[in-house]
């Protein structure tokens, strides 16, 4: 029921709608959260030129960039294996990355509805054809190891590989707003956004019902799993910092990625 409450609450959103005047990608049920007083000069809600994107880029200033399309969730919910993260990081090349009649925008809100109709990869970050993106590289960066210990162990190549753990992965993000840090993505926040609720009590069910794996980032303490970690269905990803993230095979939340990979291969159809 989690599952499906936090799709029909993506299901209602409308990118460019207008919040205060401005142009948004804030659901509309977050506006009154992210904008209030105590948030409102920590969020970009007007959309960058290009120069003004690489200044909130390369200034490391923190703003949470609510012209870009939210991401609440990447992959099939209903994965084997489920990735809980803060918030997506932000690049200046994002904002023309996500132009109107973009492939990568249709991707990114065909996500929000959990539609895959005729997509190879459901985990679209991992797929070569956004190989130019940030998110491609920084994905790759954490699911690679993984990746290449699957096409070793299967005896597939690299992409196969890659559309393998595309099918077996999803990542939920407990902040579903672009930031270049987290600074200003607050406790509060994290408690009181409603689109965070949805997110967490997605979370919360799946990792009390034990069949499947969750991966809690450490930096990720708002999804308020203490309860459960130490379960053999959920798992620590090790990290060195914010946005470096290792799920590496040779820690059991690399391994789970491996196993559940390969498992999905095993079906000659999927190959």
């Amino acid at each position: 029921m989690s599952r499906q409450a936090l799709i029909d609450h993506w299901s209602v959103f409308r990118p460019n709608s207008f919040a205060d005047g401005k142009r948004t990608g804030i659901h509309r049920a977050d506006v009154d959260v992210l904008l209030r007083r105590r948030n409102d000069s920590h969020v970009r809600d007007d959309p960058a030129l290009p120069a003004e994107a690489v200044l909130e880029f390369e200034d490391r200033r923190a703003r949470i960039q609510c012209c870009l399309l939210p991401q609440p969730f990447v992959g099939n919910l209903e994965a084997p294996v489920v990735i809980c993260l803060l918030n997506p990081g932000f690049d200046p090349g994002d904002y023309s990355l996500e132009a109107e009649g973009s492939e990568f925008r249709r991707r990114k809100l065909k996500t929000l509805r959990q539609d895959f109709d005729g997509f190879d990869f459901p985990f679209f970050h991992l797929d070569p054809l956004f190989a130019g993106s940030s998110a491609f590289r920084w994905w790759s960066g954490v699911l690679g190891p993984a990746i290449h210990v699957v096409a070793s162990e299967a005896r597939v190549d690299y992409v196969t590989a890659s559309k393998a753990v595309s099918h077996i992965v999803a990542a939920v993000e407990i902040v579903p707003y672009h930031s270049r840090t987290a600074k200003h993505v607050s406790h509060t926040m994290t408690r009181d956004l409603p689109s965070s609720r949805l997110a967490r009590e997605f979370v919360a069910e799946i990792a009390g019902d034990g069949r499947r794996t969750i991966i809690v980032s450490r930096a990720a303490g708002g999804w308020d799993l203490r309860n459960v970690v130490g379960r053999s269905n959920v798992l620590l990803a090790s990290e060195s910092s914010y946005r470096t993230v290792s799920l590496t095979p040779r820690r059991p939340a690399g391994r789970a990625i491996v196993d559940a990979a390969t498992a999905w291969l095993a079906t000659s159809d999927n190959r």
